[in-house]
């Protein structure tokens, strides 16, 4: 089993930013001459520079191409101490860390302490390979793909085990709920319900439930169901709020008492049939509730009895022969018939909250810090399609894997919505990939304004009426997107004993890639190995480090955020006052060519540093080998370049 330790690679030169050059690699890979070198003699006075080679493949940077060792009177020195550098191609001057300059010949120039230095250099558009699976990258198998989904990792994901099915037919049980004392649904509401549910995506504003699952999953999942007859709570509005507010598992026990009440009016209706992956617990359970409060005025205000929100009831043990009460959806029907659209449904809510019952968590900032996913995500704000990496952890998708043999290559993309091709993209050297969603990364695909995407491109209504949420919808631009990834999990690896009271005193934690571990104790009954848990949450509060065997608490690590083409890391950030992003849909996040309205300044972790905590590390301290950039851009394809830094 690899651990994920960080792990500090020795740098030369001085230069702890720069990429080493000096990595033992297989001389047979494709283009083995892509990393040169020139052998000269050091002069004992002055300032003087010694470059591993002189010609630049477009994609590197100037330290990343040459290599530069700096030398004052004979003795190295640190690029940091000198008092000035630039690039020059004619008049016009270039940073050092600038990584698409156009082809042709360059100088470079340095001072320091009085003396100047200046060296030629080339750079050259270079010939890159086609990729090709087993030459470029790799896919796991189909089996290995479900084997890992969100749904076979207890401790993944949101709200452990019992998880609703990602793939296959999966049934939910939907119970129209009003309190005791509340009004009652009429026609018209109930028939919103089903056709919000189960309907065709023509009967609503948007797309039903079932329509956009299915779509989103490329036709892996498909869901049906039933919505049952209104049930009553015994509870009147006040009563379950007050019961609420002093405990919210409440609500779950309002649940069982209305599952149990829809099974014994339908005595005939078999529980199986609700409990697809046979794991002893009702796939789904979706309560949509009709109450006079709400949560944002009246005497509702500030009780999140009516707000949307999913949750489980933990007081049932599962039972394959009568499947039992877990995880539960709870929403107002005001959420679903709001208005917005002409036939008076609208399932964005219901979409979102159903990507918690498949065990997805929310990737906004529960303190409004930020929008890490740059809102243009179901999981963040409710809108257009699930991003590449949700579909990763759903099984959804089967990204190709950079596997390291290639130099210089290319890999076209097709448009995400429609067809789920996708990159995974980490260290494949000292730390590689473990093979799961649950490890840290770079994703990349393709977004286009299309599919699921394509209506909330224009502007979702309820966002549009903030004017601080940019545009209030998905973006309306083609462009490539970059997720940077920490799904890792740890578990307990042992604890430390007293010698004398054998009372506990320390615990001992680790990262782990063994995601399907169970619990393991040895002969006195003394945890070994405990199952693995996720680390990192998109609100830092909840989220973990791993430091010397310890959880470090309220870490600025995060499950998932969009790397913007900018490279601006604050780019995401809200403002203390409005608690809103105001550039959330902005152009400056997809990379492209300029004709689609882009940025294309390319993607290094030197250019994107503010976009990751360690600066120009992940936060297991692993490097990349590569930058990319793109090459060609389509209405319905992409094409990434990728050029190896690191040797």
């Amino acid at each position: 089993m690899r651990s994920k330790k960080r792990f500090i690679k020795s740098c030369l030169l001085f230069l702890p930013f720069l990429c080493s050059c000096f990595r033992n690699t297989d001389q047979s890979l494709e283009d083995s001459s892509f990393f040169s070198s020139e052998e000269e003699s050091i002069p004992q006075e002055g300032l003087y520079f010694s470059f591993a080679s002189r010609k630049i493949t477009l994609g590197q940077n100037f330290i990343q191409g040459v290599s530069p060792t700096i030398y004052l009177n004979g003795e190295e020195i640190p690029l940091s101490s000198l008092a000035w550098t630039s690039l020059y191609k004619g008049d016009k001057s270039f940073s050092l860390y600038d990584l698409l300059l156009e082809e042709g010949n360059y100088v470079f120039k340095a001072r320091k302490n009085g003396l100047s230095f200046e060296k030629n250099f080339e750079i050259v558009k270079g010939s890159p390979t086609a990729a090709k699976e087993k030459n470029g990258y790799y896919k796991i198998s189909d089996e290995e793909r479900q084997k890992y989904a969100l749904q076979n990792v207890i401790n993944a994901g949101a709200l452990g085990k019992g998880k609703m099915p990602s793939f296959g037919e999966v049934h939910l049980l939907v119970i129209p709920l009003t309190f005791s004392d509340g009004p009652s649904f009429n026609e018209n509401e109930l028939q919103a319900i089903e056709k919000g549910c189960f309907g065709e995506k023509s009967e609503t504003g948007w797309e039903s439930l079932s329509s956009y699952y299915e779509t989103s999953s490329y036709g892996r999942l498909r869901i049906s169901g039933v919505v049952t007859e209104s049930y009553r709570s015994t509870y009147t509005e006040a009563g379950i709020q007050k019961a609420y507010n002093a405990n919210p598992s409440i609500s779950g026990k309002v649940v069982q008492e209305a599952v149990e009440s829809v099974f014994n009016t339908h005595k005939d209706w078999d529980r199986t049939l609700y409990d697809s992956d046979k794991d002893g617990y009702l796939d789904g359970i979706e309560i949509i509730y009709k109450s006079s409060r709400n949560y944002y005025s009246g005497n509702g205000m500030g009780s999140a009895i009516w707000w949307n929100f999913t949750s489980c009831y933990t007081y049932s043990e599962e039972d394959v022969s009568k499947p039992q009460t877990r995880r539960y959806l709870w929403s107002n029907i005001s959420q679903l018939m709001n208005g917005y659209y002409s036939t008076n449904i609208d399932t964005h809510t219901l979409v979102h909250e159903t990507g918690h019952m498949l065990g997805l968590n929310d990737f906004y900032d529960y303190n409004r810090a930020s929008y890490p996913m740059g809102g243009a995500d179901m999981m963040e704000l409710n809108i257009g399609d699930h991003s590449a990496y949700s579909k990763y952890l759903l099984g959804w998708v089967n990204p190709m894997v950079i596997d390291g043999k290639l130099n210089d290559f290319e890999i076209t993309l097709n448009s995400f919505s429609s067809s789920g091709d996708c990159i995974l993209l980490r260290d494949t050297a000292f730390d590689p990939w473990n093979g799961t969603p649950y490890d840290e990364y770079l994703m990349l695909s393709y977004y286009t304004p299309t599919g699921l995407n394509e209506q909330d491109s224009q502007g979702y209504p309820e966002w549009k009426l903030a004017s601080g949420y940019g545009t209030g919808g998905t973006y309306s631009y083609r462009g490539l997107q970059i997720t940077h990834v920490d799904e890792r999990l740890f578990n307990k690896v042992g604890s430390t004993y007293d010698k004398l009271t054998e009372e506990l005193t320390r615990e001992k934690y680790n990262y782990t890639d063994d995601v399907l571990n169970t619990l393991e104790v040895d002969s006195n009954n003394k945890i070994v190995s405990d199952y693995a848990y996720q680390a990192t949450s998109n609100t830092n509060a909840y989220s973990i480090e791993v430091k010397n065997h310890r959880l470090v608490n309220k870490s600025s690590f995060k499950e998932t955020t969009l790397i913007p083409a900018s490279g601006d890391g604050s780019l995401f950030q809200t403002t203390t006052r409005s608690k809103t992003c105001k550039n959330l849909g902005s152009s400056d996040v997809l990379m492209g060519l300029e004709e689609y309205g882009c940025q294309n300044n390319g993607f290094s972790m030197s250019k994107m540093e503010s976009c990751f905590p360690l600066k120009n590390t992940f936060n297991d301290g692993s490097e990349l080998e590569y930058n990319f950039f793109v090459s060609y851009q389509s209405d319905d394809k992409i094409t990434i370049r990728f050029v190896k830094t690191l040797n």
